[in-house]
């Protein structure tokens, strides 16, 4: 009776330790599909962020009155900023 009680009771830690292993292999999964889904977001935020700038500049009748330099920053870091937040993000995990 008392081997068989800590029989179980190892298998019992057992599938413990291995649901704990499974659980932290898919969290760190989740980190890594977390971080493409956030660049995605940010390249959907800008990409309509450039689109809008574009809108206003062809829709307008004075054309000096517009700011470039928003839309080249904006563009700038839809082009190179996302892309570097993803390397940022890979080397913590």
């Amino acid at each position: 009776m008392k081997s068989k009680i800590i029989y179980i009771s190892i298998t019992f830690f057992i599938f413990l330790a291995i649901n704990k292993y499974l659980l932290y292999k898919d969290v760190e999964k989740q980190k890594k599909d977390l971080a493409v889904i956030n660049i995605s977001g940010k390249q959907r935020m800008y990409s309509q962020k450039i689109a809008k700038l574009a809108l206003y500049f062809d829709m307008s009748k004075n054309k000096s009155v517009i700011d470039t330099k928003v839309f080249k920053k904006t563009l700038d870091r839809f082009e190179k900023g996302a892309y570097s937040n993803y390397k940022q993000v890979y080397k913590k995990l």
